[in-house]
């Protein structure tokens, strides 16, 4: 059951006419016009039925999918700077995650967080985990050297071991 129109039939071919000639989309004219869009495209829809030609309301469609083309190109170019930035950075050190986690830390102002741990393969709760742990790092490393591989790889925090242990890591390996 459909309404009749409220709106005179001239108007609404006037409003058709509009679209097919006017490079302007249908949602600004429409707006324009003080119509609802949907009215307005349902009005072009009818018309095309009735004549047969396709018009701009048809290259909506075509509109949307170059507008979601063009921002998975604009997402792919930022991926690549941050694995053309990564490259740079990790030139000597390899690809550790150390590495990995310390061009996130520098770079996080400018990309955030989330999109280099995605583009790097990196887990985002495990970077913040290394921030968290920086502390620590930084009391090893005041510390003095240290060969006993749980410490030095952070496997085992240092605030957690009491003042025995923490002399029996350190003095070990001492030269």
């Amino acid at each position: 059951m459909s309404r009749s129109s409220k709106s005179p039939e001239q108007f609404r071919a006037d409003a058709v006419e509009l679209i097919r000639t006017s490079d302007c989309p249908l949602r600004q004219v429409a707006r324009e016009l003080g119509v609802n869009h949907e009215t307005l495209r349902n009005w072009v829809k009818t018309a095309e039925k009735q004549s047969g030609q396709p018009s701009a309301a048809s290259g909506d469609a075509d509109q949307d999918e170059l507008r979601t083309l063009r921002k998975r190109v604009t997402e792919l170019e930022v991926k690549k700077e941050i694995l053309r930035k990564a490259a740079a950075f990790r030139e000597g050190d390899g690809s550790s995650l150390t590495c990995s986690y310390r061009f996130i830390s520098e770079h996080r102002a400018t990309s955030g967080v989330a999109l280099p741990c995605r583009v790097l393969s990196v887990r985002r709760p495990g970077f913040y985990e290394w921030i968290a742990a920086a502390p620590v790092r930084a009391a090893h490393a005041a510390a003095g050297p240290c060969h006993d591989n749980r410490v030095s790889r952070g496997w085992t925090k240092i605030g957690s071991l009491t003042a025995t242990q923490k002399g029996s890591i350190c003095d070990r390996g001492h030269t």
